[in-house]
Order: structure tokens, then sequence, then C-alpha cells
């Protein structure tokens, strides 16, 4: 799991510092996108021992759900939800933390829920206002929602 590879017995010989974890290919484009250099210094400056112990609650967490269809709900939770629901899912099959199964699997175990593949913001909104305006809402940011 993710969150526990920075922490085994083989991690702590290879790092011991934000800055190696900085290193790290998905670290180093992390921070490349960071809008600044005070958020980049910001995250060099986490103390070591803090990364490691939030990368392990994370972790404990996490695994807890990894035999059900999403993290942090388990199955018979999804059956429980009854609200009208849109899972949207960008339909990208190059992203495998996010996949359009597990968008299927969730919304199939949703009484009232509907999948829509949506691989831009202009499709996304033709569903979500009429979803919104259907199902309470005003449709007009919030300002008069019911929901």
């Amino acid at each position: 799991m993710y969150y526990y590879q920075y922490i085994d017995d083989k991690a702590k010989l290879k790092y011991n510092s934000m800055k190696d974890i900085a290193s790290l290919p998905y670290y180093q484009i992390y921070l490349k996108n960071m809008s600044n250099e005070n958020e980049r210094q910001r995250f060099l400056n986490i103390p070591f021992q803090q990364y490691i112990e939030t990368m392990q609650t994370s972790g404990d967490f996490l695994i807890q759900y990894s035999n059900d269809i999403l993290l942090g709900c388990t199955d018979d939770e999804l059956t429980q939800i009854h609200t009208p629901t849109i899972i949207f899912h960008h339909g990208s099959k190059k992203d495998f933390a996010h996949t359009i199964e597990t968008a299927r699997n969730a919304c199939m175990n949703m009484p009232n829920c509907k999948l829509i593949i949506a691989p831009n913001r202009e499709i996304t909104f033709q569903h979500m206002i009429p979803f919104i305006i259907e199902n309470g809402g005003s449709g007009d940011g919030g300002t008069n929602s019911k929901l």
C-alpha cells in the first residue's frame, strides 16, 4: 500500500528526511505543481517523524477498507445510501487509482445512484445541474437550495 512504502524496515534505511522523500518521482511532480516556493518549503519543513507517523495512521485507517469497493465506506454502508447520487467518472482507463470498474461497482451497490462518464467539465455540468434541480436544488449555486 502506498502509505506503507516509506515506513517499512527497508524504507527506513533509504529515507531519513523530507529532502529524501522530496527526491522521489511522485513528490518531485507534487512539489513542481505547487504554486510557489513558500509551499514547497513548508512541505520540506514538515518534521520527518511526523510525516512517518501520518503515513502509518493513514495506512492503518485505509487498510480497514481494502476488501471494500470504496475507501472509508463499507460495502454494506453503500447499500444503505438512498439519497439520489451521481458518481462521475472521467472515463480514462489510465487511472489505476480511480477505475471505472470501482465507480460502476459503487453505483451498482447504491440503490439510487447514476453513473455518468464525463471526460470533461462541460459534460459534467450537462448532467449535474438537471440532477440538482430534479432533486430539490435550485441550480443557482446553493443560495436557494432545499438540499
